[in-house]
């Protein structure tokens, strides 16, 4: 029995999308990163502001 056509389209869906779907979940992964570093970056400066408040 042959493959149907349509299960080659989602093969070839499947090889295009599957790239651009890594590359969108390692921006977001570092989107997140950007995000931590900067919440903690504050953190520690607001931190350091209350400490010479003492």
């Amino acid at each position: 029995m042959e493959v149907p056509p349509n299960s080659l389209l989602l093969s070839a869906a499947a090889t295009i999308t599957a790239p651009m779907h890594c590359i969108l979940v390692i921006r977001k992964r570092e989107l997140e990163r950007s995000a931590v570093k900067g919440v903690m970056s504050r953190n520690r400066n607001n931190w350091w502001g209350d400490a010479d408040k003492w």
